[in-house]
């Protein structure tokens, strides 16, 4: 994975994986984010390269918002920086991915595994099928994307598949921490949800019943509104 420098934003954004960057730009015009930068993986390039990362030397923006896998790298920039940044906002957050003895609500690894190699030969399909299902229990807002860049797709999938943070996420005591997630999400189930929340035990969070996957990007209004009042708190 290449390592990605950024100019200094006051907001910075770090999508979910397979998300094309454009369907947060309603929830980032709701929020009234300061000066916000959407990150780009480079997971829709027409060209193979590297996954980008988001790399801070010095600099690093405020407030971090991340969603979904990148609620996986928000933890990890504010750990890394915890004098720096002021608040940690996730949407559809897990700790871990993968089902394993010690996390059971996790995915089935074969189902990922699968996701991997079907990258290889369909990756049109893979995503759209993905798209579709982060959307429910609403339908997923056309287009979608038209080029993919094979090589960072998948080196996120193994990110997300070899993810833990679970003992990391205790370390966030001195960072505000606001989560929101949706109890119709066919992508981060409640249970996933739940446990994260439980390792961040001075966070605030909020479940938005009947939403899903996407609810920053569906229902951007509603999430800002809430985000706001739990900032306000």
């Amino acid at each position: 994975m290449d390592k990605f420098d950024h100019d200094i934003p006051e907001t910075l954004i770090l999508p979910g994986w397979g998300v094309p960057r454009e369907l947060y730009w309603n929830s980032v015009e709701q929020t009234s984010f300061e000066s916000p930068d959407i990150f780009d993986y480079g997971f829709f390039s027409d060209e193979e390269s590297p996954m980008n990362l988001p790399v801070f030397e010095e600099g690093i923006p405020p407030v971090i918002v991340g969603h979904s896998m990148g609620a996986i790298l928000a933890v990890k920039l504010a750990l890394q920086n915890l004098e720096s940044v002021s608040k940690l906002i996730l949407f559809n957050p897990f700790p871990k991915f993968v089902r394993s003895e010690d996390f059971p609500c996790g995915w089935d690894p074969a189902a990922v595994k699968s996701m991997r190699e079907n990258l290889k030969t369909r990756p049109q399909s893979v995503i759209r099928s993905f798209l579709r299902s982060c959307a429910m229990p609403e339908k997923y807002p056309d287009p979608f994307p038209e080029t993919f860049n094979i090589q960072a797709l998948d080196e996120g999938l193994a990110m997300i598949e070899e993810s833990d943070i679970r003992a990391e996420l205790p370390l966030l005591n001195d960072i505000p921490v606001f989560i929101l997630d949706g109890d119709s999400d066919r992508i981060v189930n409640r249970e996933m949800a739940d446990s994260l929340a439980k390792l961040c035990p001075s966070s605030v969070r909020y479940t938005f019943p009947g939403m899903g996957h996407l609810m920053n990007a569906e229902h951007s209004l509603e999430c800002a509104e809430k985000l706001r009042e739990m900032i306000s708190l």
